[in-house]
């Protein structure tokens, strides 16, 4: 498995997936991959879960799907069914147009460290705290008490990517500060 996995420039999750429906169907008894490269981290556990998934459905004589379990992580299963709701408002084009101004309370340095999120707080160019946490909501909540924020459009930023660590931590991809956690591929 993780020979094909390392080959193909596709996320593992589907590829597994895929080959584990593959090797079902073959009878195959055993797995194997490794996990050398950035792109094959957690092909083993996504292989167990598959493994799951096709002895769940073997058995159950039928296919992969509505089991209980999935391995649907970036996409929803289904299309929503969300009704808006009509608030008659006025309704303002949004464009980007802000000019930076720098915050006197400091800026941050924003890194993912250990699957913990990590903002260093900078005054006058000098490192001052670094504030650590799980969720971006507990960085950000550490750093508004200790108020080392003093500008809304700096709170806004930081908000953003703190979020933005926060979702890097959890799937696993690399953080850096200002620059987009996915490519477009469409």
């Amino acid at each position: 498995m993780g020979n094909v996995t390392e080959l193909l420039d596709s996320d593992s999750i589907g590829v597994n997936a895929l080959l584990g429906g593959i090797a079902m169907e073959l009878g195959a008894s055993v797995l194997f991959t490794p996990e050398e490269s950035g792109k094959t981290i957690g092909s083993v556990r996504e292989l167990s879960i598959t493994s799951d998934m096709m002895f769940l459905a073997k058995n159950r004589g039928s296919i992969p799907k509505d089991l209980g379990i999935n391995m649907v992580l970036f996409k929803d299963k289904r299309k929503s069914e969300h009704i808006n709701e009509d608030i008659n408002v006025p309704v303002v084009n949004a464009e980007e147009n802000y000019k930076f101004k720098h915050d006197p309370a400091g800026s941050f340095r924003i890194m993912v460290e250990h699957g913990k999120i990590k903002a260093v707080h900078y005054h006058k160019m000098e490192p001052q705290i670094a504030v650590m946490g799980k969720t971006a909501k507990a960085v950000y909540d550490e750093i508004l008490k200790r108020g080392l924020i003093s500008r809304m459009e700096h709170a806004t930023y930081l908000g953003s990517e703190l979020e933005r660590a926060e979702i890097a931590s959890k799937v696993g991809k690399t953080y850096v500060q200002d620059f987009p956690l996915f490519k477009k591929i469409y």
